[in-house]
C-alpha cells in the first residue's frame, strides 16, 4: 500500500517509530491541492497539516511515498487519527524526477497513493503551529530532498511557540537525526 506523507511523517524517524517495516520508495507531488496548517489538534489544540483541494492544477504539494504493509496500517491509522477528526482520501501521485531519493529508489510511474486529511469538524481558520512541529515538518522535507522552492513555503509559515516546554523538547529530540 503506497502512502503520501506530506506532515511530520515525511520525517522517516517518525513514521518508522509508527510503522517498524515502512520502505521509502521516493517522492512525489500531488496536484489541485493547497497546504494548510487548520486542522485542529486535539490534544495542544494547534494547527496541524492539512491538504485542501483546489480547482487549480498548477496548485501542488510535495510529499514522500511510502511502501505501508496492510498489516501495519492500523498502527498508521491510530497515529493519523483515522475516524477521530481525520480522515483517508485517494490521491495521485507524480513523480517528482530532480529529488536524489527518487534516482535511488525507482519511482518512475504515476500512481495512487492514500493519505489523511482533517474532517470539516476539525478545521479552524486562524490556526498556527507550534514552532516545533513546523520544524518536522520542514526536517521531512529536507531529509528527502524536496525542491528548495516548497522547503522555503514552508520556512515561511507563521508558528506559535509552546508554552509546554516538556512537550516541545519531546518532539525536538526527532530533529537533526
Amino acid at each position: 500500500m503506497k502512502y503520501f506523507a506530506y506532515d511530520d511523517k515525511m520525517l522517516t524517524i517518525i513514521l518508522q517509530g509508527i510503522l517498524p517495516e515502512v520502505r521509502l520508495i521516493g517522492i512525489g507531488q500531488i496536484r489541485g491541492y493547497n497546504l494548510l496548517f487548520h486542522n485542529r489538534d486535539k490534544i495542544d489544540q494547534s494547527g496541524k497539516c492539512n491538504l485542501i483541494k483546489t480547482q487549480n492544477n498548477a496548485d501542488a504539494i510535495y510529499g514522500v511515498v511510502y511502501e505501508v504493509l496492510p498489516r501495519e496500517k492500523h498502527k498508521l491509522d491510530k497515529a493519523q487519527n483515522l475516524g477521530y477528526g481525520n480522515q483517508e482520501i485517494t490521491v495521485k501521485v507524480m513523480p517528482v524526477s530532480d529529488g536524489a531519493n527518487n534516482k535511488e529508489s525507482g519511482l518512475m510511474e504515476p500512481g495512487y497513493a492514500f493519505t489523511y486529511v482533517a474532517h470539516k469538524d476539525s478545521i479552524f481558520e486562524g490556526l498556527e503551529p507550534f514552532s516545533w512541529y513546523k520544524n518536522l515538518v520542514i526536517e521531512g522535507a529536507k531529509e528527502h530532498c524536496l525542491p528548495d522552492i516548497y522547503i522555503h513555503y514552508l520556512q515561511a509559515i507563521e508558528a506559535a511557540v509552546d508554552s509546554d516546554k516538556a512537550r516541545e523538547q519531546q518532539n525536538k529530540q526527532f530533529m537533526g537525526k
